[in-house]
């Protein structure tokens, strides 16, 4: 999250929520929330590959939603707004994609950034297909940082 400017919460059930906000990261907000989205996405990959051997599926729930007036928030207000909630929603039928509500798809900055595409369920939702050049060689860089960092 630090790494695009977004505000982790973690929740007590273990999931994560976080945010993305215009003054933190100006107009490139969007484009901050999809690419770390992208970036958590291409973790668990490498990650589902690591443990391939252990027969453990690791499944990414990832679901991004536009919001108002959040960053004021207490944890418990902030889980109970729509935006939180549709993110949610969302999540629920990912399954290691990155789903976007109709606002986010429509975006005009959002589609120059990614590839975006409609999908059946839930109704008005989209997914992030792939990211768009320059943002797959920032990420792949990303990646190899992260995991040299880890190496060492």
């Amino acid at each position: 999250a630090a790494l695009y400017q977004g505000q982790l919460h973690t929740l007590k059930d273990g999931s994560s929520l976080m945010l993305f906000h215009e003054r933190e990261c100006g107009e490139d907000y969007l484009t901050h929330a999809i690419c770390c989205g992208e970036l958590m996405r291409a973790l668990g990959h490498a990650l589902q590959i690591e443990v391939a051997d252990s027969g453990i599926t690791l499944q990414l729930q990832l679901g991004l939603t536009l919001g108002s007036d959040l960053e004021e928030l207490g944890q418990a207000e902030l889980l109970l707004s729509d935006s939180a909630l549709d993110a949610l929603a969302l999540s629920q039928h990912s399954r290691n994609l990155l789903l976007v509500e109709q606002r986010v798809a429509q975006d005009t900055l959002a589609r120059q950034r990614a590839r975006i595409r409609p999908i059946a369920s839930p109704e008005g939702a989209s997914c992030v297909e792939r990211l768009l050049d320059p943002y797959p060689a920032l990420l792949e860089r990303q990646l190899t940082r992260m995991h040299d960092s880890r190496a060492h």
